[in-house]
């Protein structure tokens, strides 16, 4: 919790300002429900409570900001205090430095086989997507090498104009990227601004430097802690003198003289832009706050206020090399996040008038008819670099002017419309490649135009940032279905091919372990959708099929799973439960008022009876043994913060395990042997940073993986501690983690940087000298018993694994050559072969009979 005091009140309101911008929320008075952050003491229930009441009645639509917030609401739900109060954000830099510590701990932690990136990294684009980007920058004088940064994927580098992409910055503490300049008389020397600046996903460390072309980074001397909650918005050079470089922050403007040695805070604020002038000889700068546009003419010295824009939530500015005395200001209206206003200044920012207030510019619709807008979120202005009156605005679309901004026509439009330009939606960069080709990032990726905006490609394949929420692994393919935020839920096929079957933003998703032609995805809320056709289609919402429709009490993910014992059984978790027997055909309510309109969080069968059936929102934790006819309320473990997912042994359905979202250190995993009646802490060493989800590996020694805001980790009985299963794996939130026992595989949804995988942590059987029995004349075969141990049920095989058995002895066999393979029932991956293979079987030598030598009788 954080204590406000004097001294640290201005600090701690920068830190919650950096809170409330995760997911869409940046500024204050942006959104009529935030209001409640002018408060000393901003709350989440008191935020969430006005978000209510405002939309009570309201038909939510499209780029008002509704789906933002549920992300939000989302997100800090798990993680903020019991009182609602939000946690000081040095214990997440805490925490991943213990990370970091644990998986730099030799002698204590076992060291596993490296994780592998699965995707998705192809789209088709337009409405489809990978990811959001935030930044762009240009080589100076190679045209096919340019950068992209993300809000929580890091650095990506391309030297092939944008066919390829790579990135080498999976291990920055902060995966978000802002900002990003390449010198220009030495393209070696890259500075980039880390942290999320437009939804803050991460909160910036600073600004890093390279200076061997972006192999290695380190610090310079703008260092934030995290604890302060800096975002930095924008990071610019002077044209002019490549030693200079400027900063726009949620604390103000920050200069450097020195090429990033030393920096000085040279006007406080909250801006959301900042620009150059161009000219050979120009002194002058520009930069916004939420209302105000800033000017300086001594260098970025000194500033000072030359306008400010009543009504105005957030301005972006835009400057242009064909007329350097032109600059822009795009507005967003502080009561709705719609179009305010484009102005324009002609006399190189001294002031400036209004040029167009309509058409809605920042809304959805293609006549921008509508209202409101998302401009607190994504909100790029440009003006082309050869001709002042072409200007191009972003926002969930692209407007186009040729008339310095007072008329407008639709550039591109967020979903196929023609004959408009199909982008992504919610625009966030724009930058120009040498004056001729316009680049923009957006939250589904990177796109290009070369003519102005009559067309535009999309680059963004082989780029991995897309941000999981939930994955679901077939146990009989290689198939995997994803949902991600804002780019919908894609179905990896058994080849390997990924495909987007689902739109908006994904959710949970399954895919049948006995027959993978069933497979599940689901939008928000719980509208469920089916595939039977092995996830080439989604075409049935079996949510519909509820009596009574779709509730409405829906979690933003909504669980739902197979039951264990039967995969045509469906449960899903809306405030109450329900079941369907025929994959989601018909349903049954099997709860009364369960939770009292609480929507649930999490939902676990166990696998052994599935009379039991455990349920949870994130402060409550029901059981039903008897399949639902009554509920009991149960405990959750105490004062260790949000329940956030539940494993159940898998023959014991009393024995479960669950993990916590909070930051109260020592308090992530617990197990209960008893229902839920009460806890025993087996948090151990784990680092102080939420866990995600806990699941359970099929083996007898209690094999647990935890997924945490950083990190992967496994502990079994024999283990006094966990250990980190990190190697490869990117410092990126673990979102959930599955099983696939046919390949011995873990894989896990991370958000920001798509789906991993890598070897389960698997106790190979011991194989020694087999009992043999060797062929005889009177029995004319013989036997095998293998001799193994392990944990868990073996199976043995005889004829290098094409055959298995659960019994050790072979019997009635040939003479012959075998091998011996033994392997776990449970993880059929997870196998031994007999060192001394093959055991022969000799078939037995008959007796050869010759003339005998007779001695006959004789007369003595």
């Amino acid at each position: 919790m954080i204590r406000m005091t004097s001294t640290n009140r201005l600090a701690v309101s920068v830190l919650l300002l950096s809170v409330f911008l995760f997911l869409g929320i940046s500024r204050v008075s942006a959104q009529p429900w935030m209001e409640t952050l002018n408060n000393p003491n901003p709350n989440f229930f008191e935020i969430q409570q006005a978000f209510k009441n405002y939309w009570a009645g309201k038909t939510i639509q499209k780029g008002k900001g509704y789906k933002a917030f549920k992300r939000w609401e989302w997100y800090w739900e798990r993680r903020v205090n019991p009182d609602g109060t939000f946690p000081d954000a040095a214990l997440a830099l805490k925490g991943l430095n213990e990370a970091k510590q644990m998986a730099g701990t030799a002698n204590k932690f076992v060291m596993t086989p490296t994780w592998s990136p699965m995707g998705p990294t192809t789209t088709p684009g337009g409405y489809a997507g990978l990811g959001r980007v935030n930044a762009i920058a240009f080589h100076p004088s190679n045209t096919n090498t340019f950068w992209l940064g993300s809000p929580s994927g890091g650095l990506w580098k391309t030297t092939d104009g944008g066919l390829n992409w790579t990135t080498n910055t999976d291990n920055f503490s902060v995966l978000g990227i802002s900002g990003i300049v390449v010198t220009p008389s030495n393209p070696n020397i890259m500075y980039v601004a880390t942290g999320d600046g437009d939804a803050g996903d991460n909160y910036s460390i600073g600004v890093l430097k390279s200076t061997d072309g972006g192999s290695t980074w380190s610090s310079t001397g703008l260092t934030f802690p995290v604890s302060s909650g800096v975002l930095i918005r924008r990071l610019v050079m002077d044209p002019n003198d490549e030693t200079q470089l400027f900063v726009a922050s949620t604390s103000g403007i920050y200069r450097t003289v020195n090429s990033g040695t030393s920096w000085t805070q040279v006007q406080s604020g909250n801006f959301y832009d900042l620009e150059a002038q161009p000219g050979a000889t120009s002194n002058n700068f520009y930069a916004a706050t939420g209302s105000s546009i800033y000017r300086s003419t001594d260098n970025g010295a000194t500033w000072s206020n030359v306008q400010t824009i009543s009504g105005s939530g957030r301005i972006a500015l835009g400057i242009t090399a064909a007329d350097n005395t032109n600059v822009v200001a795009l507005c967003s209206a502080a009561s709705n996040s719609g179009f305010l206003g484009l102005y324009r200044s002609t006399n190189s920012g001294a002031s400036y008038t209004l040029q167009s207030s309509t058409p809605n510019l920042l809304g959805y619709e293609a006549n921008g008819s509508d209202t409101g807008g998302q401009g607190w979120y994504d909100l790029v202005v440009t003006i082309d670099p050869t001709n002042a009156n072409v200007i191009f605005v972003g926002g969930v679309n692209i407007w186009k002017s040729t008339d310095a901004g007072v008329t407008w026509t639709l550039n591109t439009f967020w979903y196929n419309n023609p004959p408009y330009n199909e982008m992504h939606a919610d625009k966030h960069a724009f930058e120009w490649q040498n004056n001729t080709t316009l680049f923009c990032g957006n939250d589904g990726g990177i796109y290009k135009t070369t003519n102005g905006g009559t067309s535009w490609t999309d680059l963004s394949s082989t780029l991995a940032i897309s941000q999981l929420y939930r994955i679901g692994v077939s146990q009989t393919t290689n198939a995997v279905v994803a949902g991600l935020q804002d780019n919908g839920t894609k179905f990896r096929n058994n080849a390997g091919t990924w495909s987007d079957v689902i739109g908006g933003d994904g959710m949970e998703c399954i895919i049948d372990f006995s027959n993978a032609q069933y497979a599940y995805g689901e939008l928000y809320y719980g509208e469920i959708y089916r595939s039977s056709n092995s996830g080439a289609s989604f075409p049935t919402n079996i949510s519909a099929n509820i009596p009574g429709g779709m509730p409405t009490d829906g979690a933003w993910i909504t669980p739902y799973i197979l039951s264990p014992s039967n995969s045509a059984t469906i449960i899903a978790g809306y405030a109450d439960v329900y079941k369907s027997t025929n994959r989601g055909n018909t349903w049954t309510k099997i709860s009364n008022n369960l939770t009292g309109g609480t929507s649930l969080q999490s939902l676990a069968e166990a696998p052994s009876n599935s009379n039991y059936l455990y349920a949870a929102t994130y402060s409550t934790l029901y059981r039903t043994i008897n399949g639902g006819t009554s509920w009991s309320t149960m405990t959750i473990p105490s004062a260790a913060g949000n329940l956030t997912y539940i494993s159940v042994h898998p023959t014991d359905p009393n024995t479960i395990f669950v993990s916590m979202s909070n930051y109260s250190a020592g308090k992530k995993v617990y197990k209960s042997t008893n229902g839920g009646s009460t806890w025993t802490n087996i948090s151990g060493t784990l680092p102080n940073l939420p866990a995600n989800c806990v699941i359970y590996q099929n083996t007898t020694n209690d094999l647990l993986y935890v997924g945490m805001d950083v990190g992967v980790y496994y502990k079994d009985n024999n283990m006094s501690d966990w250990a980190v299963l990190n190697t490869g794996l990117p410092n990126v939130e673990i979102d959930e983690l599955e099983i696939r026992y046919s390949t011995g595989k873990i894989r896990a949804a991370t958000y920001g940087r798509g789906l991993w995988e890598t070897d389960v942590q698997c106790s190979a059987p011991t194989v020694s000298a087999p009992s043999v029995t060797q062929p005889t004349c009177a029995a004319n075969s013989g036997a095998i018993t293998v001799n193994a141990t392990g944990v868990g049920t073996l199976e043995y095989s005889i004829n290098n694994g094409s055959t298995w058995q659960t019994g050790s002895t072979f019997t009635s066999l040939a003479a012959g050559s075998y091998n011996i393979v033994v392997r776990l029932q449970a993880m059929p991956s997870c196998s031994t072969a007999y060192a001394s293979n093959p055991v022969v079987l000799t078939a037995p030598t008959a007796p050869t009979v010759n003339a005998p030598t007779v001695t006959q009788p004789t007369c003595t």
